[in-house]
């Protein structure tokens, strides 16, 4: 009998597909909440310092963050895939532009392996923190603020 409830609090979409700007502001905020991973990750792991890496990881993260909210009544969509792989691009793509205007930027936060572990360690918690503690809220101010 939680079939009919369940069905209805996943029925969340027609507000991004009725409204082109609504739909506008939802693929900004997913490849603005991404930039970071595709940054950050390469700027602290070499071997992440490849296009080819940086994709597998911003969709492979993606997929996996996409995959939880089905247990959170949240919808999942496969154009959050798309800009979420998109937005770890042109993180990436940032980082290689800064590394060519900051040489030795790179070098000064690949460290020594325990703080590279740690790292990961908070790369991991604040995506989490970002896209499931920050994001509702930050979508709700979005949703807001541009009518």
């Amino acid at each position: 009998y939680a079939a009919p409830a369940l069905i209805g609090k996943l029925d969340t979409a027609s507000y991004i597909t009725d409204s082109p700007l609504a739909y506008l502001k939802n693929t900004l905020l997913n490849l603005l909440l991404f930039i970071p991973l595709g940054f950050l990750v390469p700027l602290l792991w070499e071997r992440f310092f490849c296009l080819k890496r940086a994709i597998l990881l911003g969709f492979g993260f993606s997929m996996f963050l996409e995959f939880l909210q089905i247990f959170t009544f949240r919808l999942t969509d496969i154009d959050d895939l798309i800009t979420n792989t998109l937005g770890t691009v042109i993180g990436f793509y940032l980082l290689c532009f800064l590394s060519q205007k900051i040489p030795c930027l790179p070098e000064r936060f690949r460290g020594e392996e325990p703080f590279r572990q740690t790292g990961f360690y908070w790369i991991s918690v604040l995506t989490f923190a970002v896209r499931f503690l920050i994001h509702p809220f930050l979508s709700d101010l979005l949703w807001q603020l541009i009518p």
